[in-house]
């Protein structure tokens, strides 16, 4: 990540340093960071500090970069700002994590889109259960050292 686009003060800043021609003078350098990194860094920081890191909020955020003048390649930088979101979450989080981040803490969202009716969803969060890389797992016993 550059750190030019985490230390830019607007987003009028952050336009300008993603289009343009050296933005190694903004990065320190030899910095040669392409604009869908640096759009893509900045789509999810803005939503990370928002504090939705859905992929559709990371999406509104290279959305509101684009229609302030940004010039990127809006799929590039999608995926660029999922793969920093993908590497910095926990291996591990509680279901209830995983749902405030990617279904804005909608308990009934996450149902829909699950196919189960919303208990079914209080019953999983009652009981503890845990999201590993995308999928749902339950505790089946405390282990022993």
């Amino acid at each position: 990540m550059t750190n030019a686009i985490s230390q830019a003060h607007s987003l009028d800043q952050v336009v300008e340093i993603i289009n343009s021609d050296n933005p190694a003078e903004y990065a320190g350098g030899t910095d040669l960071r392409s604009s869908e990194v640096m759009a893509g860094q900045y789509g999810w920081e803005a939503a990370l500090e928002s504090g939705y890191t859905s992929d559709k909020t990371i999406e509104a955020q290279l959305d509101i970069l684009r229609d302030a003048g940004a010039e990127f390649d809006f799929r590039e930088a999608l995926d660029c700002a999922i793969a920093l979101k993908n590497a910095s979450r926990p291996a591990a989080r509680t279901l209830r994590e995983y749902i405030d981040e990617e279904f804005y803490g909608s308990n009934r969202d996450f149902a829909a889109a699950q196919g189960v009716q919303p208990p079914q969803v209080t019953q999983w969060l009652n009981k503890d259960f845990i999201v590993v890389n995308e999928s749902l797992y339950s505790p089946r016993r405390e282990l022993k050292k």
